[in-house]
């Protein structure tokens, strides 16, 4: 399903990592397409994991222009790229939603 976002916290996207003819090698996990307001720092993978966890986290910009948008407006898809030596491979993709009944620290709903 969709990844849903708040504006103060991380969220936690686990990739299943398929290496094939056995490589061993590193991976560099990079994520574009994330709407103004979160990103997701890259990450490295050593040649003995075989799964990876993508922190998609607030980044100090101002969400609300995404909090408020239009739903009817076309959806938000991050793409996650595995960098390996020189070469990108599309690893995945992810729909980027606002979670549900956020509130400020007054409770206010944003």
């Amino acid at each position: 399903g969709p990844v849903r976002v708040h504006p103060r916290k991380g969220v936690d996207v686990k990739f299943k990592i398929d290496r094939s003819a056995g490589y061993k090698g590193n991976i560099l996990f990079v994520v574009s397409g994330l709407p103004s307001g979160w990103v997701v720092s890259p990450e490295n993978v050593g040649g003995d994991k075989n799964e990876v966890t993508l922190i998609v986290r607030p980044d100090g910009n101002n969400p609300q222009p995404f909090l408020k948008r239009d739903t009817k407006l076309a959806r938000y898809i991050a793409v996650v790229e595995a960098v390996v030596d020189e070469f990108k491979y599309v690893a995945g993709t992810f729909e980027v939603v606002p979670q549900d009944n956020i509130v400020d620290d007054e409770g206010r709903p944003q």
